[in-house]
């Protein structure tokens, strides 16, 4: 009976990786290549499509309101966006929280964040996000150039920015 059991466990398990790993993309994949489009409403109700600003860097944040290392990007991200605006940087938080959806035009207020925010969990897919905060830099191309996962200090991310800019 316990050989059956284990054999059947067993089964489970090859059927579930032969399921899930070709879905799965890590994380460095990306780099190099165009990144995937993908579209969403924003708090403001606009339609946002990543293809729309190809020509600018875009640093895509991925979150949630829920995550306090979120969160503590966010702080950050808010003291480089005055520095970047007028430069063609684009910056989107995207959650990847469909419960976020309500929440927000609320947190957006509460943090004052005044550049593209919204939900949008087929982006995360898309990106391969297994962790959150995530961020992601696009170049002018359209070409994924950068990506990490956790809080990032703002030194490094400018270095990163502008590295980007220089290119």
């Amino acid at each position: 009976m316990k050989v059956v059991e284990v054999l059947v466990l067993i089964i489970a398990i090859i059927v579930i990786i032969i399921l899930v790993v070709p879905f799965y993309t890590p994380p460095r994949t990306l780099i190099s290549k165009p990144a995937p489009d993908f579209e969403f409403t924003d708090i403001e109700n606009n339609k946002v499509k990543l293809s729309d600003f190809k020509g600018k860097v875009v640093l895509i944040d991925f979150m949630a309101t829920w995550c306090g290392p979120c969160r503590k990007q966010i702080e950050i991200l808010k003291k480089l966006w005055p520095k970047y605006k007028d430069k063609g940087v684009v910056f989107m938080s995207i959650s990847v929280s469909e419960r976020d959806r309500e929440r927000l035009p609320r947190f957006s207020l509460e943090y004052g964040i005044e550049w593209i925010i919204g939900v949008c969990s087929e982006a995360g897919v898309k990106y391969g996000i297994t962790a959150i905060p995530t961020l992601v830099v696009v170049d002018e191309d359209g070409r994924v150039v950068f990506k990490h996962t956790g809080v990032l200090n703002a030194d490094d991310l400018i270095k990163i920015i502008d590295k980007v800019l220089e290119e």
